[in-house]
């Protein structure tokens, strides 16, 4: 099965019609799926994607061990000292070394690109390390999860998770705002958040959301430049599935009594009630000027489950199990990872869509055969021993 055929329209009997307050109208144009693995060296992005830019580069992140070392068993589990490196175009930009004695991890998940830039996060005894391109940003003694990481100018903003429990917003290590109950939403790995991973911009704003129990209550917190925005939300929920601005509009997405319920403009709505879908693992994004929910979805009527995307009166459905859907404008491209046997793929930032297409950076098992990067049908292969951690592209200014 050819992703470009992946996306079917639910015959009339499925098809989900979601009574919208704020919309009563389908979407003014259909949301385009593309295919991350047609074999396509023409270059055509396709419609509803923007055009890739000849001088647009390829940015990609990997980790380097000693040839003496075997990675892949990882006997020694970040005891080993190494090189994180970072590609331009194919060529290498930076190399910082990384694992004991330094304040770079070697883990996948410890490091981002961002726009052109390697930002490093790394926590021990020590505290809270954040670097940029090797160079130390801040440090702070509270040992912190990091699942958002904003550049402004010269200053960094982070949000992140206490091990002891509760949040931290902070600007170049400086708490500005904390609460000890609440619990982020969103982060690096979720389908619908972009490489600052749960800080996000909307207008001038840097934003996130949060929940939190209250009594018998259930909170969602929307942060605006970390200042409270309005009221929390206040429900009666089994889960928070979602939380995030979208066009300044606080919107939610949660579950209550065996309904799924979309919260904005200040009403509720169920997704649920009209054809028995509950959404069971999704979050939120807009497409085409639309409030859509994308991922996983349980359906009643044939007591199936599914990806898709929800949106206006329609429910779009993807064949299969996508690992993750990535989106470039109203464009998705969904990943399947049967489609690269053999290989290890080492987290959601190993991937990225652009004109269209997808470029996965793959780390094959047979350590005989080069990590590569993989789009529109071209490879690029990269001289480590170890892992692709992560790839981007770096637009013209």
């Amino acid at each position: 099965m050819r992703a470009s055929s992946s996306f079917r329209r639910l015959p009339a009997l499925f098809a989900i019609v979601y009574s919208f307050f704020w919309s009563c109208s389908l979407l003014d144009q259909p949301l385009q799926f593309g295919s991350p693995r047609k074999e396509d060296r023409s270059g055509n992005s396709g419609s509803g994607s923007g055009k890739e830019r000849q001088d647009t580069l390829l940015l990609v992140s990997a980790v380097d061990f000693p040839e003496s070392y075997d990675w892949q068993r990882d006997s020694a589990c970040g005891k080993v000292s190494c090189t994180l490196r970072l590609f331009r175009g194919g060529q290498e930009a930076l190399g910082i070394p990384a694992g004991p004695g330094t304040t770079v991890s070697s883990a996948p998940d410890g490091h981002h690109i961002i726009n052109r830039d390697l930002y490093t996060i790394y926590t021990g005894t020590e505290g809270t390390f954040i670097g940029a391109n090797g160079i130390g940003l801040a440090h702070w003694d509270d040992r912190e999860y990091i699942v958002g990481l904003y550049p402004s100018g010269n200053d960094i903003y982070t949000l992140g998770q206490s091990f002891g429990g509760g949040i931290a917003f902070r600007c170049n290590g400086r708490e500005f705002f904390r609460d000890p109950e609440g619990i982020p939403l969103g982060g690096f790995g979720s389908d619908t958040y972009g490489p600052t991973g749960a800080l996000y911009s909307d207008g001038e704003s840097i934003c996130f959301a949060y929940r939190r129990k209250q009594d018998d209550k259930t909170e969602i917190v929307f942060m605006r430049d970390g200042e409270q925005d309005g009221p929390p939300i206040r429900l009666t929920c089994i889960e928070v599935l979602d939380a995030k601005y979208i066009s300044g509009d606080r919107t939610a997405l949660y579950e209550q009594s065996g309904h799924t319920r979309l919260f904005s403009n200040g009403k509720s709505v169920s997704l649920t009630e009209y054809r028995g879908v509950r959404w069971t693992d999704a979050s939120l994004i807009s497409l085409g000027g639309r409030t859509c929910v994308a991922g996983q979805c349980f359906m009643s009527s044939s007591h199936s489950e599914g990806w898709g995307i929800g949106y206006g009166y329609e429910l779009n459905l993807l064949d299969g199990s996508p690992e993750h859907l990535y989106f470039d404008g109203d464009v998705c491209l969904p990943l399947d990872l049967d489609d690269y046997p053999g290989c290890r793929f080492m987290g959601r930032s190993c991937a990225c869509a652009i004109g269209g297409s997808l470029a996965v950076a793959l780390t094959p098992r047979d350590e005989s055969i080069h990590p590569y990067v993989t789009c529109k049908g071209v490879r690029q292969d990269y001289p480590v021993h170890g892992f692709l951690s992560g790839v981007a592209f770096q637009l013209p200014e």
